[in-house]
């Protein structure tokens, strides 16, 4: 599996602090273009925004592996 992308959502840099997109809607965006083999891998140190991604990508029909490396919970979407 190809890593095409590598997304870094930070607590610290939240939607509501900097008016950023939230991260789900990102991730979908990047993610319709994704083709077999390749994949988008993201970190985060929000647990919260952790779970709605494994959540809202595996109910769109994405595969979803996760990992805890330090302070960050890892995860690789593809398809």
């Amino acid at each position: 599996m190809e890593i095409v992308e590598r997304l870094k959502f930070s607590k610290e840099e939240s939607c509501e602090k900097l008016g950023l997109k939230h991260p789900v809607y990102i991730l979908l965006d990047k993610a319709k273009d994704l083709e077999p083999g390749k994949a988008i891998e993201i970190a985060t140190d929000d647990h919260d925004w952790a779970i709605t991604i494994r959540t809202v990508m595996s109910n769109a029909g994405y595969k979803v592996l996760e990992e805890k490396e330090g302070d960050y919970i890892k995860q690789i979407i593809y398809r």
